[in-house]
């Protein structure tokens, strides 16, 4: 299943929005997209934060991602 924009609300009533998610049955992807010149450290707190909410919905195996859009490249988190 693909998941492009849906929220998620934590425990807390706070809400997220990964740009997309991907289920398979065995693996759990997360694609952030960021459209700036220079990757930065909150980027990837904000991408930790998804696999966390993820890990507690029950999910395993999750891989992160973000994708840089001007510098067209692929960063694992």
């Amino acid at each position: 299943a693909v998941f492009n924009e849906q929220t998620i609300i934590n425990k807390s009533g706070n809400s997220y929005r990964p740009d997309k998610v991907l289920i398979g049955e065995h693996e759990v992807i997360i694609i952030d997209f960021k459209f700036t010149d220079e990757p930065k450290p909150q980027h990837y707190t904000q991408v930790e934060e998804y696999r966390s909410l993820l890990t507690e919905m029950g999910y395993q195996n999750i891989s992160a991602y973000l994708y840089y859009g001007y510098l067209k490249e692929l960063k694992p988190v």
